[in-house]
C-alpha cells in the first residue's frame, strides 16, 4: 500500500491590505530575529498602501502571508544613482514616491 504524499500548500502573490498587517508584523520578526530596528508601523503601511496600493505585494504559502514587496516609484534622474534607502524613501516618508516615475 503506498503512502499518499502531503500535497504542496498553494503558493500566491496577491495585494497585500491592512488587514495583513499582523501577519506582516510576525513575518518580518521570523524574517529578521537578530533586527533591533523597529518593525513597520501601522501609519508606514498605510500610506505605502495610500500612496501606490498596487506596489504592495504579499507572498502568501497555504493562505498564510509569509512575505513581502514593498515599493514605490522614483525618477531616478531627481534622485540620482548614488543614493541611500534612507534618501530614497525620503526618509521612510515615501515622499519621493512619484507615479510619473521611471523606476521602482
Amino acid at each position: 500500500m503506498s503512502k499518499k504524499k502531503n500535497a504542496p500548500s498553494k503558493v500566491e502573490v496577491r495585494p497585500l491590505t491592512m488587514g495583513h498587517f499582523g501577519e506582516l508584523q510576525d513575518a518580518t520578526a521570523a524574517a529578521y530575529p537578530e533586527w533591533t530596528g523597529g518593525l513597520w508601523k501601522r501609519e508606514t503601511i498605510q500610506r505605502l498602501l495610500d500612496l501606490f496600493p498596487e506596489g504592495q505585494l504579499g507572498v502568501f504559502v497555504g493562505g498564510r502571508l509569509a512575505g513581502c514587496a514593498l515599493s514605490i516609484i522614483v525618477d531616478i534622474g531627481k534622485l540620482g544613482m548614488e543614493h541611500t534607502y534612507l534618501k530614497a524613501t525620503g526618509g521612510y516618508s515615501f515622499s519621493t514616491h512619484n507615479p510619473k516615475g521611471n523606476t521602482l
